[in-house]
């Protein structure tokens, strides 16, 4: 009787550690959900609409809300070494084009947008980023000063400010940051174009 008492009290414990264990599933597994957002902070430190979201990802255990995310790891200043695509590589500080890029995310706010600043070998730029879920942001990056150089210059740095002006996912590594942003063209016939950029602290 107490062997069989035991066993239980083992099976019942291994039950518990496993409701405990945050386990998140990649994709949901297609439950019809109501589209009533009340959001939920998930184990996984994600934010979702509400309970049955939550629960559609394998998402268990989570407190009402949604997640506060910290920025501290992006603030500080960031040298722009390249995009994957032209073989720059997140954990390596080779600067893979010619020009002197950086942006600088300030603990300044307005309202939930901290503020960036900007700057390439020909302009300045102004912008916000806010973190929207976990490893998600939203950007927004405009030039304040436009300055001649050359073409091939100035088309290099349309495309940091288009990127840095689009919804990403990051990753920080410090002293490294990986920012994978998609452009939509206006049209919407283009295929949208994604990139990696890759920057490391100053």
């Amino acid at each position: 009787m107490l062997r069989n008492l035991s066993v239980s009290l083992l099976l019942l414990g291994s039950m518990a550690c496993q409701k405990n264990e945050c386990n998140p599933s990649s994709e949901s597994d297609g439950r019809a959900c109501i589209t009533l957002y009340d959001p939920v902070c998930g184990c996984d430190g994600v934010t979702y609409g509400n309970e049955c979201e939550a629960a559609a990802f394998n998402i268990i255990d989570w407190e009402k809300g949604k997640c506060i995310y910290d920025i501290q790891s992006l603030l500080g200043t960031w040298i722009f070494l390249g995009y994957e695509s032209e073989g720059a590589k997140f954990g390596s500080a080779t600067k893979t084009h010619p020009y002197d890029m950086e942006m600088t995310i300030m603990d300044k706010k307005s309202g939930d947008n901290y503020e960036v600043s900007g700057k390439s070998s020909i302009n300045f730029m102004q912008g916000s980023v806010k973190i929207i879920n976990k490893g998600k942001l939203t950007q927004n990056m405009n030039l304040t000063t436009k300055i001649s150089g050359t073409l091939e210059a100035l088309k290099y740095e349309d495309k940091f400010v288009r990127y840095l002006g689009s919804d990403g996912q990051y990753q920080v590594n410090n002293p490294f940051l990986s920012i994978k942003s998609t452009i939509y063209s206006q049209d919407g016939n283009t295929t949208p174009s994604l990139e990696v950029l890759i920057f490391r602290k100053k």
